[in-house]
C-alpha cells in the first residue's frame, strides 16, 4: 500500500477512536503508544504518523 494512504488510515482510526469504542468497548486499548510492543515491522506510513504523535519508533519496528 502506498505510504500516504497508510498515513492517512492510520490517522483518521486515532481521529476517531470514539466510534471504534462505539462498536467495541475493546477500541479503548486502542492507543499510539500500544504499537511499540508489536511484533511484526511496521508500514512506512504508519511510522510517519506514530513518530508525528512523538513516539520514538525503535530499530526493529522498522521495515
Amino acid at each position: 500500500m502506498p505510504d500516504d494512504l497508510v498515513y492517512e488510515l492510520t490517522k483518521e482510526i486515532f481521529k476517531n477512536k470514539d466510534v471504534l469504542v462505539k462498536v467495541h468497548k475493546s477500541a479503548q486499548e486502542v492507543e499510539p503508544k500500544n504499537i511499540l510492543h508489536s511484533p511484526i515491522p511496521l508500514h512506512p506510513g504508519a511510522i510517519k504518523y506514530y513518530e508525528e504523535t512523538g513516539l520514538k519508533i525503535p530499530k526493529e519496528l522498522r521495515p
